[in-house]
Order: C-alpha cells, then sequence, then structure tokens
C-alpha cells in the first residue's frame, strides 16, 4: 500500500492489521515520529515512513511496485500542517496546488502495478480568499487521467453529521451550506 500524504497513522494501522505492507510519505518528520510511537505501541509490522514529498515518490529504482495507493492530500489552503517550504498546503495560488497535485499522480504512474487501484480521499472546497467553490475532485480526475490511469469509479463518503453543527458555524459566515460528504475516487492503472 502506497500513501502519498500520510498524516496520521490510521491508514497504516488498517493496512498492517490486513496484513499488508505499507508505505507512507510524510513531509514532517515530527508525525513520522509520533507515528511510529503508535506502531509501535500497537505492536504492527510491515509499517514503513519516508520522510518526503507526495510530488515526487522515490521508486528507488524499481518500477511497477504497488498494488494500491490510498491517501488523502491536503485541501490546498483550508488547513495548513507546517511551515515546511515543500508542504503543498502552503502553495500561494489553487493553481500552484493543483500543479503540485498533477506532479502527485505522475509520480503514482511508474509505481502502480498494471492494473493497480489508486484511491484519493477529496471533495470540493471554498477558497479562503474568494469564496469560490473549487472542484477539487473533478480537478483531480483530470490530473491523473493525464497521467495515464483511468478513472475506474466514484464512492461518496459521509462526513459526521453530528459535527455539522460546529462546522456551520464558521461555513455560514460565507453564506455556504456545510459540506456532508467527500468523494472516494478510484482509479486503475492500464492491465
Amino acid at each position: 500500500v502506497l500513501d502519498a500524504f500520510a498524516g496520521g497513522p490510521p491508514r497504516a494501522i488498517v493496512s498492517s492489521v490486513m496484513g499488508f505492507e505499507y508505505h507512507g510519505y510524510e513531509i514532517r518528520q515530527e508525525q513520522i515520529d509520533e507515528n511510529l510511537t503508535t506502531i509501535k505501541r500497537l505492536k504492527l509490522r510491515n509499517v514503513r515512513y519516508h520522510c518526503g514529498d507526495g510530488r515526487f515518490l522515490d521508486d528507488s529504482g524499481e518500477q511497477a511496485t504497488y498494488d494500491v495507493a490510498l491517501t488523502c492530500p491536503p485541501y490546498h489552503n483550508l488547513e495548513t500542517y507546517s511551515d515546511h517550504p515543500d508542504d503543498i498546503s502552503n502553495c500561494g495560488t489553487y493553481d500552484e496546488f493543483n500543479a503540485a497535485m498533477m506532479l502527485c499522480a505522475q509520480a503514482h504512474r511508474p509505481l502502480m502495478k498494471p492494473g493497480a487501484f489508486v484511491c484519493i480521499v477529496v471533495g470540493p472546497f471554498s477558497d479562503k480568499r474568494t469564496s469560490e467553490l473549487i472542484d477539487f475532485p473533478a480537478h483531480t480526475v483530470q490530473n491523473f487521467q493525464e497521467a495515464g490511469f483511468i478513472f475506474h469509479q466514484q464512492v461518496i463518503l459521509s462526513k459526521n453529521f453530528g459535527s455539522a453543527a460546529k462546522r456551520s458555524t464558521n461555513s455560514w459566515k460565507g453564506l455556504k451550506l456545510v459540506p456532508l460528504h467527500d468523494f472516494l475516487l478510484v482509479f486503475r492503472t492500464p492491465s
């Protein structure tokens, strides 16, 4: 399992429990250290973290290594994860961010086995500066198709309805409804 934007340990935990080898890329070493503490405490195996950028996945000269990729990238400037200059949540404009996501799609292509799946959780969001609704799912589909993937399936993921009231405080300031779903976009490499 390849995870280009590892963040916290849930995807690593599930992968390990299910018997898969997990490789997570995370730009923040402190997040990796925290994750490894959790992984060790749970006595899980086959979890590897790489301190690196999801736009430039290191294939170490190997091709077609992974059966599946699963990740949830930052949503541009919705939340800043670090002050690291290569953290794509720091991109100045959405165009820069989308170009970074294109690099991520291209970085996945040589690492995925024929017929492998790439699963990405994304959703539309409002730009903090302009309040324009950004169709992040559509741009993700376009990026991965241009990188040579087949758009295989779209799954709607329901968000926690209980937290909608809390989230609505900020959303309503922009006169927008609270989103209650994200999309799991599933891509395949050609067989």
